[in-house]
Order: structure tokens, then C-alpha cells, then sequence
């Protein structure tokens, strides 16, 4: 792969840190729909109130661990369950990442994420190229599709398409 021009390279890292910040909203969105539909079967005023009352001030963390807390008391298959928070847990810590660590452009033009601390090592940089996009990327679609798949398990929307007709 050729070189990008530094300011070419970084034009492209600041782009894909709105895009990391972007999507993570969009999968913490379809998390707290499936909690909200598991505890709010009917779609009404009650769940859009249980949203706004409840999800809204909860973590992003304290969602994923009540997702699959539901998970495994529905006894949902534990392969498939694994795999889609592994995937959540990878885009957590791209996100967690951008939203607090420092980007550094490095002499050579590369632009990374590197964690705030004195001492460090390659495991505290995170680089936001191509092929760090390519696999958050593809972690994003393993959340995402995870999260609807176990949601029409239980979903009234899928159960029942004609109830909103």
C-alpha cells in the first residue's frame, strides 16, 4: 500500500473517529430497543417512557451487560450470544479509545490513538487506518446483526408484523 500524504492521512483519521463515534450510537440505539421491547412488549407510549425514563442515564457498559443478562435467561444459543458481545466489547474499546485517548500524528504521517499514560507500549496504540476501520467494521455488523437476530426471538414486531397495520 502507498503512502498517504500526512495531512491526506489525517484528514482520514478525523473522519474515521466520527465514524467509530457514529456507529457505536447507532448499535448502543438497537441495544436499548431490545431491552426496552423485552421489558415493554406493547409499542406505545410505556416503552417509549421506559426509554426516556431508563435507558437514556444508563451506561453504555450497564446495557450490554443487561442484554446479556436477557440473553442467558432466555437460554438464547450461548455460541451466538459469546460472539455478538465479544463484537460489542471490540467496538467498545475502539470508541473508548477515541473518545479519551490522544491522537498522535507520527513523523511518517501515520495518525494513532495512544493511551494517556506514562509508560506505554504497542498494546496502547490503536490505529484508525484502513485496516483498523476494515475490522472495526466488520465487528460492527457481527454486534449489530447479533443484537436483531436475538431480538426476533422475542420480538412482538416479528411475531406479529400485521399489529401495526
Amino acid at each position: 500500500m502507498m503512502a498517504m500524504n500526512p495531512i491526506a492521512e489525517n484528514e482520514l483519521f478525523k473522519k474515521n473517529m466520527g465514524e467509530v463515534l457514529g456507529q457505536v450510537v447507532w448499535l448502543e440505539r438497537i441495544i436499548e430497543e431490545f431491552i426496552a421491547e423485552y421489558f415493554v412488549v406493547s409499542n406505545d407510549y410505556k416503552r417509549f417512557l421506559f426509554h426516556d425514563a431508563v435507558l437514556i442515564d444508563m451506561g453504555f457498559e450497564k446495557k450490554v451487560n443487561l442484554f446479556k443478562q436477557i440473553c442467558e435467561r432466555e437460554k438464547y444459543d450461548s455460541d451466538e450470544v459469546r460472539q455478538t458481545i465479544a463484537a460489542i466489547k471490540h467496538i467498545q474499546k475502539v470508541r473508548n479509545a477515541v473518545a479519551h485517548w490522544q491522537p498522535m500524528t507520527m513523523m511518517d504521517g501515520r495518525a494513532e490513538l495512544w493511551k494517556r499514560t506514562a509508560l506505554w507500549g504497542k498494546t496502547d496504540a490503536i490505529k484508525l487506518d484502513e485496516e483498523g476501520m476494515k475490522e472495526f467494521n466488520r465487528n460492527g455488523s457481527i454486534a449489530a446483526g447479533g443484537v436483531f437476530k436475538l431480538r426476533t426471538k422475542f420480538s412482538t414486531i416479528y411475531q406479529n408484523p400485521d399489529m401495526f397495520k
